[in-house]
């Protein structure tokens, strides 16, 4: 009888294993064969905040959900908000996360988000549908971005047309206010805040406050979504601020505003573009349950302490933002490190233009230093991403030119130059983050759109091309209307045959590009034929 027992108790401990193991054998397949869903509206239909993404996360096998391309917001033009609208209800039960730009939502874009005479009703409205998702969807993580309006130096195509005029006055009134608000002021800048206060019809400043006033509730409400759980992470970018400016001012009074709201909710930094990207890599990381470990390096000189130009704030803080934006953290040795990411920044800390003369190639120490000490690091077997900012809109030819020498650029896992410090940050971070999971052509083929962009393009064709082509022919660079195709074919022969001097190693045999906007800031890099 006890013999019987025995027997009877092992079959029950055999059938309670064997139900264990079932039960992890069913939730290791459902993990292994559940697919990362998400939801992504970006500010506008661009390359850095579309396709580009688009290629990024499709290299890690997120399935990416966007809205049609033509009801996106292009240039002036504002999306088709009830399309984007019906676009995001149809779409939100198939995703696990939702990274949505509230300026395409709320304003219709971010261009118009410097444009619109939206009432203030409407935009209510439209935070209220942001309210609804996560109403109807309590459990899908929701993940925000929205801008505090710029105050950009000079006037352009995307501001108000008295920005032209009046735009040099409206930055330096805002900015001898912001001084006089933190004490730094002195009196001869006092008189000439009442100076220029006088230069500037009344209609003109009551109309670019009353934007900013619209744009600046926008923003609180969000962080009450924020602090209520509408909204599972927020980012408020400071698009093109300065130390001293109305953007600065009012992002004081947001962060005043936001008090206690911890960074695993909310997070400001500069910048714009690189959001999407950023916000994208979060969710992918959430997903993951993963928090991978980054160690800075910069180049000799300022370093972390430089406040780049189109910024308020030194990049140091920019770069602790952006990693915890992202889901990573910061690793205090590189031995603990999953990712290297480099920081070129003038040794004087103060960033100038690429198209500057000081880009010319020339003999520095520190970065032939700072290219060594990458060699070493990527030898040691880290994966090293570059955000070369050191100067503005481009690449620094002669840091590209010593890594070309070592025959580094093939080896780095990520890479940004393009636009702002920030943009440039974002990009080579969260491609460096996401590089392990990617395809080794894959990756190289990220790789390889960077250098194209970011380094030939941004640094050296594009100013080459308006003295070449451009200016001899009496074409405006921001609207090259029916000479866009003859720009286009300029500039692809160009990237070809810096492909051919620069590039050798990837083996580069053709490219299809297109210039977005019809303008020569930037370049659509769609497609890259590798191969003898």
């Amino acid at each position: 009888m006890a013999g019987y027992r025995n027997m009877k108790f092992i079959k029950y401990i055999l059938l309670f294993a064997i139900l264990v193991i079932a039960s992890y054998a069913l939730i290791y397949y459902s993990f292994l064969f559940r697919t990362n869903v998400a939801v992504y509206v970006p500010i506008d239909e661009r390359p850095v905040n579309l396709n580009y993404v688009i290629d990024t996360m499709d290299a890690v096998k997120l399935d990416l959900l966007t809205p049609p391309a033509k009801h996106l917001p292009q240039k002036t033009q504002p999306a088709d908000s009830d399309k984007i609208w019906q676009w995001l209800d149809d779409n939100c039960k198939k995703a696990n996360y939702l990274v949505l730009s509230s300026d395409t939502l709320v304003y219709g874009g971010l261009t118009q988000s410097r444009l619109h005479d939206l009432d203030t009703s409407y935009l209510e409205q439209s935070l209220k549908r942001i309210e609804g998702i996560k109403e109807r969807y309590p459990r899908k993580k929701i993940y925000i971005f929205s801008t505090i309006m710029r105050t950009p130096r000079y006037g352009g195509t995307q501001e108000p047309a008295y920005y032209s005029k009046y735009g040099n006055e409206i930055f330096t009134l805002t900015a001898l206010i912001d001084k006089e608000e933190l004490g730094y002021i002195t009196n001869d800048e006092k008189k000439l805040i009442s100076e220029i206060k006088q230069s500037i019809p009344e209609e003109v400043m009551s109309d670019w406050y009353a934007r900013r006033e619209k744009n600046m509730n926008v923003n609180k409400k969000l962080i009450d979504y924020a602090r209520n759980g509408v909204i599972d992470y927020l980012v408020i970018c400071r698009d093109d601020s300065a130390p001293f400016s109305q953007s600065h001012m009012e992002y004081r009074e947001l962060a005043e505003y936001a008090g206690e709201l911890g960074r695993d909710k909310f997070v400001s930094f500069p910048g714009a573009d690189e959001t999407g990207l950023i916000l994208l890599t979060r969710a992918y990381n959430d997903y993951y349950h993963t928090t991978p470990q980054v160690f800075i390096r910069y180049t000799k000189g300022e370093g972390e302490k430089t406040v780049p130009g189109y910024e308020d704030q030194e990049i140091g803080k920019s770069v602790t933002e952006h990693i915890l934006a992202a889901g990573g953290s910061l690793a205090e040795r590189i031995e603990d490190a999953d990712l290297v990411l480099a920081i070129n920044t003038p040794i004087d800390g103060i960033t100038e233009e690429a198209s500057s003369p000081k880009n010319k190639i020339s003999e520095k120490e520190y970065l032939n230093a700072f290219a060594a000490q990458l060699e070493e690091d990527i030898k040691d077997g880290n994966r090293v991403a570059l955000a070369d900012i050191s100067f503005s809109n481009g690449a620094d030819n002669t840091l590209m030119e010593e890594l070309k020498k070592k025959g580094l650029l093939p080896e780095l896992t990520g890479y940004g130059a393009w636009n702002t410090a920030s943009n440039s940050l974002g990009y080579a971070l969260c491609q460096g983050i996401l590089a392990s999971e990617m395809a080794k052509e894959d990756q190289e083929d990220i790789l390889i759109t960077r250098y194209l962009d970011d380094w030939a393009y941004q640094s050296n064709i594009r100013e080459e091309v308006v003295e070449d082509v451009l200016q001899p022919r009496g074409i405006e660079k921001d609207e090259l209307g029916e000479d866009t195709d003859l720009v286009s074919a300029e500039i692809k022969e160009r990237l070809l045959r810096f492909c051919d001097n620069e590039l050798k190693e990837f083996q580069i045999n053709d490219i299809k590009i297109e210039i977005p906007w019809q303008r020569l800031f930037e370049i659509d890099v769609k497609e890259i034929q590798r191969g003898l």
